[in-house]
């Protein structure tokens, strides 16, 4: 389990969870996604913001 200010990941070989501790009214504070499509997501991101993260 990863934690930190605002979530925490419960990351497992197939799926994980993500745990929101701020959210709106209404709003689910618990979503599971699949890790590989986590992961994909992941590198998308730090591709679009490699000339931040130099």
């Amino acid at each position: 389990m990863l934690g930190g200010n605002i979530c925490n990941l419960e990351i497992y070989k197939d799926v994980t969870k993500i745990i929101l501790y701020f959210t709106p009214e209404g709003v689910s504070k618990e979503y599971v996604v699949q890790t590989k499509k986590l992961r994909q997501i992941i590198y998308q991101w730090i591709e679009l913001n490699k000339d931040l993260l130099k």
